[in-house]
């Protein structure tokens, strides 16, 4: 398989349940549900697309993206302001890629996440920021964001732990609660 055997789409009411499966497959059960991808669909905060296998049609990997302001982004940091961000209107937020195990590494997270950030150019984004999963000292995604620019700038540890309890998400790490770490990019 190759990178050209895959296109790229905005997410839509039917691909719902298959990108639930690699939501919950990689990030751990319920973090990402339907019902919050619904409202994705409804309220353009956020935004979502998957790459499918252009053979079979299945969805294989997605993203979930945005644009916020500075306000956003101090309350993503949970408190930590950004000195690049102070004067910035719109800044492009990756909240989550995820690419199913089985076709990792066929540069299908790198496809992905160039369509996501010409995407958000074309939408006058002034800079970029990234929260990534860190469990075991290991971040999943830190070499595709790197190869992007993404420059790492802090830790929140235990960062989605009250989030598990009050939402009941699974980790695939830790269970529930989560006690895995964020950290914080940005572009």
């Amino acid at each position: 398989m190759n990178e050209n055997e895959f296109r790229i789409e905005h997410l839509k009411s039917k691909d719902i349940p298959s990108t639930i499966k690699v939501f919950n497959s990689q990030l751990g059960k319920n973090y990402i549900t339907a019902t919050f991808l619904r409202d994705v669909l409804k309220e353009k905060m956020l935004y979502c697309k998957v790459i499918k296998e252009k053979a079979s049609n299945i969805i294989v990997g997605a993203c979930l993206y945005g644009i916020i302001d500075n306000s956003a982004t101090t309350e993503l940091t949970k408190g930590h302001e950004i000195d690049k961000f102070k004067n910035i209107k719109q800044i492009g937020f990756i909240k989550t890629i995820a690419v199913l195990s089985k076709y990792q590494n066929l540069g299908l997270g790198t496809k992905l996440l160039q369509d996501v950030l010409n995407e958000l150019n074309r939408k006058v984004v002034d800079m970029f920021i990234s929260t990534a999963w860190e469990h075991s000292g290991i971040t999943n995604v830190s070499s595709l964001l790197k190869k992007f620019g993404f420059v790492e700038k802090f830790k929140i540890c235990n960062y989605w732990y009250e989030d598990s309890l009050e939402k009941k998400y699974q980790c695939p790490v830790c269970g529930n609660p989560c006690h895995c770490n964020c950290v914080v990019y940005i572009k």
